[in-house]
């Protein structure tokens, strides 16, 4: 289980909220959803393009503004994204939520297939209930954990680039006299950089 699901399957431990990761291009990179959370299975096996769509649209609105956004799905839960930004740019989204909103049952069920209000009603008013403020929170502490682990892997693959750059320079100039100082000349960076290495 790689170090990201981890962070993501704890964020699920300890709030019961469905949360996902998705690339820049909107693709999911891993999702830990709710298994016992019956309302969302019902809705999306009644009609799985609403959800699709609904998710597309907070996700687009958010490549948009580059902010968190969150909104009332078509079948009346919250749902919540917020971008990973680094360096100025979105890497990819963290999206949250399936959560029972502040509206009762009434006034979602205009929402919902008539065929299955009694069932939904029983797994709505099963479902923990989550303020906007509980939501912000959380997307904030996960999108520093998220975006702290990322940072993490881009320093580890730039420096296991400029390592290969230097060994690969050292074994062309093998037969010249090297010194951190010209290395760092070829390689364009700062001795200290070098100097770990």
């Amino acid at each position: 289980i790689s170090r990201l699901e981890k962070l993501l399957n704890d964020f699920y431990n300890v709030t019961g909220l469905s949360i996902g990761v998705y690339n820049a291009e909107y693709k999911s990179v891993t999702n830990i959803d709710n298994a016992k959370q019956k309302f969302c299975r019902i809705i999306q096996e009644d009609n799985p393009q609403a959800c699709i769509d609904s998710d597309d649209y907070l996700l687009k609105n958010c490549a948009k503004t580059k902010k968190a956004a969150i909104h009332i799905c078509h079948a009346g839960l919250v749902d919540a994204v917020l971008p990973v930004i680094i360096n100025d740019e979105v890497a990819g989204y963290i999206v949250m939520g399936q959560a029972r909103s502040t509206l009762n049952f009434d006034e979602i069920a205009g929402r919902l297939p008539k065929k299955l209000l009694p069932e939904l009603k029983k797994h709505y008013d099963e479902l923990e209930d989550y303020s906007n403020n509980q939501i912000e929170s959380a997307l904030r502490i996960v999108s520093t954990l998220i975006t702290t682990i990322l940072k993490e892997q881009m320093i580890k693959m730039k420096n296991e680039q400029l390592s290969a750059a230097a060994k690969d320079y050292n074994n062309s100039h093998i037969s010249e006299e090297i010194s951190v100082k010209i290395l760092c000349e070829k390689l364009k960076k700062k001795n200290a950089l070098l100097n770990v290495y």
